[in-house]
């Protein structure tokens, strides 16, 4: 492996790779390693760095386990370039002093056919040097890697082989990462119809100017049927059925998935168990003797809302035909897999036969910055480009177009006897996940897989499928499909306290799981469990003791508690409001809570309880509008 050095970065990545014949280059900068300025931190500078006699010991370190000050700490206060967006050609050793910049078209109404672009409103001196769109394409012969492949639609146009971007006036050809033509409708919001490249920065920003939320510079048609698509592969089919005088039935126990929906195969022996089995669970749910509870449960596309938007710098270096990225990103060899996979059979002009990547702080990233759409943009307008090429996507085009955690739909039936014990429970999971896949069916088998919570339930199945959809692409966001589950079986929950008049941290303790109960894939917990000992602590705490007590005073509060499932951790958060305006979001749990992913009001309605993170500000202000509704319908 080669490495570059590049001052003013704070990550090294190790390692290299092969992909599609090409060499792979994860260039690393040296902040980590670089001893700090003595004139800015002459504290630092009386302590003699502890590996002096390795190459640029690491200042920022001190004795083994203990640290001075954060590695990229006075790289921020001092405001070095230490983010993707801060580079520029002239930044970067080797590379041409001139820049290209593009600035990225995308549909905003993914109903109608997309005709083309107008950029009429345009003067002379601020018209792109260069306008890349559907038919340009054709002519870098791309390949297209896994995470570029549009989903299957039963009603779309034959494909399109080497060509990702939108076709112009049929219906789309639905991969939202690249451009549209005339003859097909965008396949989602914010799918790409046109890169820009203008010459400097100062003709983009004229531009962009006029171009931006300018609703005629992309010209749409009639509207256009929807396109029905089929799932992601696999289905996640989870079956658990454990009754006195019946043999267990789990994935875990039989060692093989089922899919109760086909016939016995030698891969799959039991499907027709599995459906014997969910019928009997059915039938437990229709059972007169219990109390049943169902309902549906949506939760929407969130957006991650990282501190920096996507930005980068690419440059195809015609003589070595290597590709420089200056990127910040959390998949390293998935971006540079991409890359080299999308340019490797381009004519010999544009062909990559290595990819050098120098990778950045990302500025936050929450999975959003996980096989994104962006670095594939950017590589295919470097790589028609005679100089480098900067994009840097503003908040509202990365609100348009970066990765989001999928949607759900969620419904629930539950059957509870007298005692408060849970008996049986099914759910059908179906999460939209945009025009691309994004690790989309996983995400779903994840929410499967958590689609029980915290609770034992002895008989139950769960159904969960990644639909794509004309959504922005959602997948691997933070929470991977947990949270959508949990949200949805809490408020079952918490209505079933309702209808059985049970305290709602009663109810739960009566039913957590305990050492040695098994989760809805039978796998056993062999582990001490202290979810029930959470909810006696919780239940003891003052916020849940003296809610009534504070409902009869109408203090404008509200209060509630439920499990959050993030992968195969177990949380609670007992959570207390207090009154509007002056509200403050007050978690109130024990240390076994050290990560709360969201919580909601244990009172409020379901159509109240859909409140989730877009940003800590929105968050902060929409949990406390509903607390506040939540204080005045029940106080």
């Amino acid at each position: 492996m080669q490495e570059a050095y590049f001052t003013l970065s704070r990550r090294s990545f190790v390692g290299a790779a092969g992909a599609a014949g090409v060499a792979v280059l994860l260039s690393r900068y040296d902040l980590a390693h670089a001893k700090p300025p003595t004139a800015l931190h002459p504290a630092a500078a009386k302590h003699p760095a502890p590996h002096a006699h390795l190459k640029a010991a690491p200042g920022w370190s001190g004795a083994p386990g203990k640290a001075r000050y954060r590695i990229e700490g006075m790289a921020k206060v001092t405001g070095q370039k230490i983010y993707a967006r801060d580079f520029r050609a002239k930044d970067m050793p080797g590379w041409p002093v001139q820049e290209r910049v593009a600035m990225i078209l995308r549909a905003h109404d993914a109903s109608k056919l997309f005709l083309g672009i107008d950029l009429s409103m345009l003067p002379a001196d601020v018209q792109p040097w260069k306008v890349i769109q559907f038919k340009d394409l054709a002519a870098l012969n791309l390949s297209l890697p896994w995470s570029m492949c549009p989903p299957a639609a039963a009603n779309a146009p034959p494909p399109l082989p080497g060509n990702p971007m939108c076709p112009p006036a049929q219906m789309a050809q639905p991969n939202s990462c690249w451009l549209g033509d005339q003859i097909r409708s965008s396949a989602v919001y914010g799918q790409p119809v046109a890169i820009l490249l203008f010459n400097d920065m100062t003709q983009f920003r004229s531009a962009k100017r006029l171009l931006q939320f300018n609703p005629q510079v992309i010209k749409t048609g009639v509207t256009a049927p929807p396109m029905r698509f089929a799932s992601y592969k696999p289905v996640n089919y989870l079956t658990r059925y454990d009754a006195p005088g019946v043999a267990q039935f789990s994935q875990v126990q039989l060692g093989v998935e089922s899919d109760p929906f086909a016939p016995n195969s030698s891969s799959q022996p039991y499907n027709e168990t599995a459906k014997h089995m969910r019928s009997l669970i059915d039938q437990s749910l229709a059972n007169a003797a219990y109390k049943n509870f169902s309902g549906t449960f949506s939760t929407q596309v969130l957006d991650p809302m990282f501190m920096e938007p996507e930005a980068g710098l690419a440059w195809l270096d015609g003589t070595s035909q290597t590709m420089h990225l200056v990127l910040g990103t959390q998949a390293t060899n998935g971006d540079v897999g991409d890359v080299a996979t999308l340019l490797a059979n381009s004519p010999p002009a544009s062909r990559v036969k290595q990819v050098s990547l120098y990778s950045c702080y990302p500025g936050g990233g929450f999975g959003g910055r996980d096989v994104s759409t962006f670095p594939p943009l950017l590589a295919v307008a470097a790589a028609v480009s005679d100089v480098p090429v900067r994009i840097a996507q503003d908040r509202y085009e990365q609100f348009q177009s970066g990765l989001k955690q999928l949607a759900s739909s969620i419904t629930h039936s539950l059957a509870v006897d007298a005692q408060g014990q849970f008996v049986a429970f099914k759910s059908q999971q179906s999460l939209p996940s945009g025009g691309n896949n994004n690790y989309s069916q996983f995400v779903a088998m994840l929410t499967a897989y958590c689609g029980l919570s915290g609770y034992n339930i002895k008989q139950a199945y769960v159904d969960a499928t990644a639909q794509p959809s004309r959504g922005v692409v959602a997948g691997s966001m933070r929470g991977f499909g947990g949270p959508q589950a949990s949200f949805a079986v809490e408020s079952l929950v918490d209505i079933a306290a309702v209808g059985l008049g049970m305290d709602p941290i009663t109810l739960r303790e009566k039913n957590v799981l305990k050492q040695f109960d098994r989760t809805i894939t039978g796998a056993p917990l062999t582990q001490p469990m202290t979810l029930a000992e959470i909810c006696r602590l919780a239940k003891a705490h003052t916020v849940w003791k003296d809610r009534d007590r504070s409902k009869a005073a109408k203090l404008k509060q509200g209060n509630g508690m439920a499990w959050v499932s993030l992968w195969p951790t177990k949380l609670t958060a007992l959570a207390q409001t207090a009154s509007w305006p002056k509200c403050r979001f007050r978690p109130k749990a024990n240390s076994l809570c050290a990560a709360i992913v969201w919580t909601w009001a244990m009172a409020a309605p379901p159509h109240w309880r859909s409140v989730q993170p877009l940003s800590p500000a929105i968050t902060r202000a929409m949990f406390r509008w509903a607390m506040w509704a939540v204080s005045q319908r029940y106080r």
